[in-house]
């Protein structure tokens, strides 16, 4: 249910800005047994986007990238069939979380090659 992977959520989040980079850089929260839609759980990822990527937020500090990724989803305006849809899909919903340090990181190191 949605409380159940928002607190895991936060849990990994707190892991995740507490062990060494070199350690853990991003994780992946999967949700098999996710039973409430895809429109319930792209609106708590939405949220969890809004609320973990905010600067002012006072536990995690805006540190943290949020992506999430469900079997159904789909973009509005988009033909039923347009391979864009896979791009946020994945066999279970999952949430994915990562350092915008590591990300920003990782993005300049591609571009100075």
């Amino acid at each position: 249910d949605t409380e159940t992977l928002i607190r895991d959520s936060w849990k990994e989040a707190a892991l995740l800005l507490d062990t060494d980079m070199d350690v853990i850089a991003t994780t992946l929260l999967m949700a098999p047994n996710w039973a409430e839609g895809v429109d319930d759980y792209a609106n708590m990822g939405y949220w969890m986007e809004d609320y973990l990527e905010e600067d002012e937020e006072p536990i995690f500090e805006g540190a943290l990238s949020t992506a999430v990724f469900h079997p159904e989803w789909t973009f509005d305006g988009v033909g039923e069939r347009d391979p864009v849809h896979f791009e946020k899909r994945s066999p279970y919903p999952t949430v994915s979380l990562l350092r915008k340090e590591e990300m920003g990181r990782k993005v300049t190191e591609h571009f100075e090659r």
